[in-house]
């Protein structure tokens, strides 16, 4: 098979993929309405054979019918030419060759890797799984300590900028809320699926190769820390390079200092399952390319076609979903759509996995409506959420009893978490 190929830097030809200033007919359509755009058949694709077109605006390339042709191709047969060659051309190391399709595709240029070698590992791994004791960390002056549970490494701020360390035994909260809610032995767990997930967060395969997931655990707030590190990270040394070579898409607080007030466990609870169930959904689960579960209109031009954009939608205009700080500017895309989704994908997995006796008074309306609290009722009135849930999420996320929460998160902790709770965490 070969696929057609065009240099365009106007890009929205439906139909077709765009990376960079290149349209790729996918396979071999969606170009036929644009006879001003000169499409040109790439070289023919066979299993083993790495495709890399590249855009060449100075014209310095002549396609077969001796006119010029604006772009480029490159073919290899072995992985290792392949990120030789990536390195050579954008001066980074890819530490793989997923890596380079990436590092490829962020600079423009397009690659069929993935297809010619097949989808990346499948099936459960017990690796993905290990968990480790928490040990210092020299990353960053600002994040002293690390422990690492299912594929997801969780840094712990040091008494830095102002403010005191989050204790160990906090962070071993959070590692234990990790294994829990990614457990390969839980009822409704698909093994193979989870693992998946797992990879996605190790970042080996998924949206965000090359760059690991993170989890942040701070004290507080960002405000309280002098200076700001989330305003200010080239204050902290090794701070900006971390969290630039890792996915990190939310905070973990402990004695949360712009919440309701500390010492109840149900908001200790809900402090940390709301956040990490972001960094699982948003980094392990949804996608920041193309699929049914994007959530960057940037890079995917079908991204309010989406079952998860129908979902929520259906849930906003039925006045069960009330984006905080949002207003319409969600279905524009952007920012607001991202924030727009990982809140509903929250609110979504409370509702279904019926955690929401954590919020005070058991509600957060009139943000998700009180009808939507319980899997019977986003089934009656949000049914492309329930669907969206079930076939995505369902058998990756286990469902964990709120009497297990309860147990590790007690009232009591204004300073010290183990008067409120066993973390219960084990490294294997």
């Amino acid at each position: 098979m070969a696929r057609p190929f065009a240099y365009n830097p106007d890009g929205n030809i439906i139909g077709t993929q765009q990376i960079g200033n290149l349209t790729i007919g996918t396979p071999i359509t969606g170009f036929a309405a644009y006879p001003s755009i000169k499409f040109w058949n790439g070289p023919e694709e066979y299993e083993g054979a790495i495709i890399v077109c590249y855009p060449d605006p100075e014209g310095g390339h002549t396609g077969a019918d001796g006119t010029t042709a604006y772009i480029g191709f490159k073919m290899f047969t072995n992985e290792v030419a392949f990120q030789i060659w990536t390195e050579s051309v954008l001066g980074i190391t890819p530490t793989s060759a997923m890596h380079a399709k990436t590092l490829l595709n962020d600079a423009g240029i397009w690659t069929n890797y993935s297809l010619a070698f097949g989808p990346p590992s499948s099936g459960y791994d017990a690796s993905l799984y290990t968990s480790y004791t928490l040990i210092p960390s020299n990353d960053t002056e600002f994040f002293n300590r690390e422990i690492s549970t299912r594929s997801v490494k969780i840094y712990l701020a040091a008494a830095i900028g102002g403010q005191l360390a989050v204790p160990d035994a906090f962070g071993e909260k959070v590692a234990r809320a990790y294994q829990l809610l990614l457990d390969p032995n839980a009822v409704n767990i698909d093994r193979a699926s989870q693992s998946n997930t797992l990879r996605n967060l190790a970042g080996t395969a998924g949206s965000h190769i090359g760059m690991p997931t993170m989890q942040r655990v701070a004290y507080g707030a960002g405000a309280d820390y002098d200076p700001n590190f989330l305003a200010s990270t080239a204050s902290y040394t090794g701070l900006e390079t971390l969290f630039d070579s890792t996915f990190n898409d939310d905070m973990v607080w402990y004695l949360n200092s712009t919440g309701e007030g500390n010492g109840v466990g149900d908001r200790d609870a809900a402090e940390v399952l709301e956040h990490v169930m972001h960094t699982i959904h948003m980094g392990g689960i949804a996608t920041f390319g193309s699929g049914q579960l994007s959530v960057s209109s940037e890079d995917d031009p079908f991204w309010n076609q989406t079952e998860l954009y129908a979902a929520i939608s259906q849930a906003i205009n039925g006045g069960f979903y009330q984006p905080t700080g949002i207003g319409a500017n969600w279905a524009f895309g952007g920012d607001a759509y991202k924030i727009a989704v990982k809140e509903y994908l929250y609110l979504l997995n409370f509702g279904m996995h019926e955690y929401t006796s954590l919020w005070d008074s058991g509600t957060l309306a009139p943000e998700w409506h009180d009808s939507m609290r319980t899997p019977t009722g986003i089934q009656t009135n949000n049914v492309l959420g329930y669907a969206l849930w079930n076939t995505y999420f369902e058998d990756s996320i286990a469902k964990v009893p709120v009497a297990t929460w309860r147990s590790i998160f007690q009232d009591g902790d204004i300073g010290n978490p183990l008067i409120a709770g066993n973390p219960g965490y084990v490294a294997d």
